[in-house]
């Protein structure tokens, strides 16, 4: 991978577990997140069946140096488009295996 492909942007958000009404719910807050750079190649877009309803689903592969906190738990947000989330599917892969 070459450093000049890093060219996106991206936050990267970790889960937190809070307790509301007795209940843990999962929460994404900034305080904790990294801001990096990763390659966004973006793959085509394909519908899934939810409950009898059709949702578009958007895919992309991020390419990024390799970080070991990074787990299927995290979401991503691009930088210039912070209302657009997306959730790790897989997380990352040692492709070198050099870690």
């Amino acid at each position: 991978m070459k450093a000049g492909k890093l060219r996106t942007r991206i936050t990267i958000q970790y889960p937190k577990e809070e307790k509301v009404n007795g209940a843990m719910r999962l929460t994404y807050l900034d305080e904790n997140a990294i801001r990096t750079h990763c390659e966004w190649a973006p793959e085509q877009g394909s519908e899934e069946p939810t409950t009898n309803v059709m949702t578009a689903v958007e895919r992309a592969t991020v390419t990024l140096r390799y970080r070991k906190d990074i787990t299927g738990a995290c979401r991503i947000l691009l930088e210039h488009d912070r209302e657009q989330i997306y959730h790790i599917i897989t997380p990352p892969v040692d492709v070198d295996m050099k870690h």
